[in-house]
């Protein structure tokens, strides 16, 4: 249990409200919550904004507000003075009212209890096959082009494709549910719009007529889907009415694909971000669990779960009277240092405790086995089959509070799985055996030019075994020596990551492209890079590494 709070003075308030509001309005807090997230726990962390909100960012306090019973989900309270006129007259509204996912018992119990028969581990662990398959599918563009939007091309039509099964939706059908449930789930931001609500009621008409129809059809027709096993419950008293079931598929295929896509998403961007974390897991398939345990700390689908108070409760020694508003930041108790070891670190040999994403107490994910499953799937082929994954667009955040999640992620990597003939005397690309083949031949395809002369040195970044230092010795306009080290005194250096040299070699990528970008970062006497250009930019040059590259590995 965390020590009771002291009472926070003024300077505390202020300090709390400030990140409270940055996180809420302001471009610097959609970018970075984190660090607002760690403000707020620092000054008051259990906080009663200016605007009446409740906000809790401690795990222990956290853990005890869900688990307690003077806590629920009352839409009532959570609407109140959100909107012109009564919430009630709104079709998403009231749809988000008859959601499991705002029931409180015994409601939420009876539906929770009749769901869980038919949602099984063995009915979940049935899916694999199909996950394998779909998500081969989707990546087979992306390896064509060697990368792409992977959150929108891969991930979400993934996790939409997964639950639609799971649920009996016509695959062809999946995605003309994609943009509805997009717009109703803003239902679930504090800062909804107007505009955007009357979008999320047309949303959730559309919605309940294609579930309503789908129900009927099941009605009809069994088949071996879940809402087909929830009709079949064999005990009366526990089977869902329609009604339950269309909101029933609506909440599976909604949460189940939001969540699950900003899940896997977040993974594969933290393992570009932190390729020494990705090599741990690759080196080592029993840390994956680990990883995947560590990807929801560090990085959540959900970063707010809303609650309401039906009475007094006591949290941390504070008491948040009944009827109140409160704002639980899962991801703030992620990274609280009372329970996680420098909290700011992504780390996939974490052993500490459990992370919240997942919630706690009665309205705990109802999917967290299947969203797990997939992450299984995706992490697992990602790492076993790309290298060299890496994030080519800067990333933007979606204007949200709750799931302030990103609109794309673009990448690119190298898939080692892939299979090219290679001539006799295979070398790797950047050992030494390659680099004296390199000025070996050389010299016999290559025309002199009198006034080239440079000594270049370069730094190979994330390598397969590290950092890699080499160098060019260009006399006249020929590689007259290449080897593995560091050169006294070179004139250019030259930083490139092994993929972008790897790409430049085999003609992929051209050096002008390189150096413009940045991928190649230069150093020292950059006029001598106007005599290497010469060198790069020659017809001789790319004959004779086009040979060497023939047989080259990597």
């Amino acid at each position: 249990m965390n020590t009771p709070i002291a009472q926070p003075d003024a300077a505390a308030e202020h300090a709390a409200n400030e990140a409270f509001a940055e996180l809420l309005f302001s471009p610097e807090g959609l970018a970075d919550p984190f660090s607002r997230y760690q403000r707020l726990r620092e000054a008051v962390p259990v906080h009663r904004t200016t605007m009446g909100t409740w906000v809790l960012t401690r795990y222990d306090d956290v853990d005890e507000f869900l688990r307690s019973r003077q806590v629920d989900k009352q839409i009532q309270v959570w609407m109140a003075g959100r909107f012109t006129g009564e919430w009630q007259q709104h079709q998403a509204l009231r749809k988000l009212a008859a959601n499991l996912l705002w029931t409180n018992p015994p409601e939420h119990t009876r539906l929770r209890r009749s769901i869980n028969q038919a949602f099984t581990e063995k009915r979940i662990l049935e899916h694999r096959a199909a996950i394998e398959n779909r998500f081969d599918e989707l990546m087979a563009p992306l390896v064509a082009a060697g990368g792409g939007d992977f959150c929108n091309d891969v991930c979400f039509p993934l996790a939409l494709s997964v639950v639609a099964d799971l649920i009996g939706v016509p695959q062809q059908e999946a995605p003309l549910l994609r943009d509805k449930i997009r717009d109703f789930q803003r239902t679930f931001e504090p800062g909804m719009t107007a505009a955007e609500l009357l979008t999320a009621d047309e949303a959730a008409k559309f919605l309940d007529d294609y579930f309503a129809d789908l129900v009927r059809q099941k009605q009809r027709r069994r088949g071996d889907d879940l809402v087909s096993a929830l009709l079949d419950l064999e005990n009366e008293d526990e089977r869902l009415t329609f009604d339950e079931l269309v909101q029933m598929c609506h909440m599976i295929i909604a949460a189940g694909s939001e969540t699950t896509t900003f899940f896997l998403t977040n993974g594969i961007r933290l393992f570009a971000e932190h390729p020494d974390q990705a090599d741990l897991v690759r080196a080592d398939p029993s840390l994956l669990r680990q990883a995947t345990e560590e990807v929801l700390r560090y990085m959540p689908s959900a970063h707010m779960i809303p609650r309401t108070t039906n009475e007094a409760v006591v949290v941390g020694g504070v008491e948040i009277p009944a009827n109140s508003r409160v704002m639980v930041w899962i991801a703030a108790a992620n990274r609280d240092p009372a329970h996680f070891t420098d909290p700011e670190r992504f780390d996939v040999t974490r052993k500490e405790s459990a992370p919240m994403s997942y919630g706690l107490g009665t309205h705990y994910c109802l999917g967290w086995r299947l969203a797990n499953l997939q992450a299984d799937v995706v992490f697992a082929a990602m790492l076993d089959r790309f290298t060299d994954i890496e994030i080519t667009e800067p990333l933007r955040p979606r204007a949200r509070v709750a799931f302030p999640q990103l609109d794309a992620l673009r990448i690119r990597f190298r898939d080692r799985t892939a299979r090219r003939s290679v001539e006799p005397g295979t070398v790797r690309f950047l050992s030494a055996e390659y680099l004296a083949d390199l000025a070996t031949l050389a010299p016999a395809n290559q025309a002199t030019i009198p006034h080239v002369n440079v000594r270049l040195q370069f730094h190979a970044t994330r390598t397969p075994e590290g950092p890699v230092d080499y160098y060019l010795v260009i006399e006249k306009g020929v590689i007259v020596r290449a080897g593995r080290g560091l050169l006294d005194d070179s004139d250019l250096g030259i930083t490139a990551a092994y993929r972008d040299l790897a790409d430049f070699q085999s003609g992929e990528l051209h050096a002008t492209s390189a150096f413009v970008t940045g991928q190649f970062k230069l150093s020292g006497d950059r006029a001598k890079l106007l005599e290497l250009m010469l060198v790069l930019q020659s017809g001789n040059y790319h004959q004779f590494t086009a040979e060497l590259w023939a047989r080259t590995t990597w």
